[in-house]
């Protein structure tokens, strides 16, 4: 069985040292044997944390990763859910962009 060292989850994952041990606090699991000082992790525990990664990047929050690693059944929920404020968030977005740019074409005619 392979384990992986703190350093290369990170690597691989792309979460901080201090994001491996806020999620330690809230999945035990992931951290499975100790090393002379080293933590090590199996490969289900980087798994999870790939997965708590990909989460994290769609802009889920660790209540709601808990919540989708202690039920599954709620995944696509919490998922469906995101999607949504990302089309909203979008949206405004666009009305920002939309607005930045007819106060800059306005600049643009009152210098004509």
């Amino acid at each position: 069985m392979k384990l992986y060292r703190v350093g290369e989850v990170c690597r691989r994952t792309g979460l901080s040292r201090k994001h491996l041990f806020q999620y330690k606090q809230i999945v035990p699991a992931v951290a499975t044997e100790y090393e002379g000082a080293y933590k090590l992790y199996d490969e289900e525990g980087l798994r999870k944390l790939e997965k708590i990664a990909l989460l994290r990047q769609i802009g889920l929050h660790k209540p709601q990763i808990l919540a989708i690693l202690d039920d599954r059944g709620q995944e696509r929920v919490l998922l469906l859910e995101q999607k949504q404020l990302l089309y909203k968030e979008m949206q405004r977005i666009e009305a920002r962009l939309a607005l930045l740019e007819e106060t800059l074409e306005s600049i643009d005619r009152e210098e004509e």
